[in-house]
């Protein structure tokens, strides 16, 4: 289940903009929470795992491990981030 869009870098920390995917973005979206980070134009998946997240309105600003510096959060943009469809909300 897709829960979110990386959009863009955010500051120089590593942290994205993500346009959430998801009714109820404050419950799916939790730091330290694992996720998939999804590329579906080649269908390539990789394991993530979120470091920090907060809220400005109604978009998602995320942190995730391995991702500290702009040039990394660059090559993590126009993915997106899912869970299994045992970890979905009702």
């Amino acid at each position: 289940m897709t829960i979110g869009e990386v959009l863009r870098p955010y500051g120089l920390r590593g942290e994205v903009k993500v346009r959430p995917l998801t009714d109820r973005p404050h419950e799916r979206f939790k730091a330290f929470m694992s996720c998939t980070l999804w590329e579906p134009r080649v269908d390539r998946r990789e394991p993530c795992r979120i470091a920090s997240c907060r809220f400005e309105g109604d978009t998602v600003y995320l942190r995730m491990d391995g991702v500290d510096s702009p040039e990394a959060a660059r090559r993590v943009c126009g993915r997106l981030l899912a869970v299994s469809r045992e970890e979905a909300l009702p």
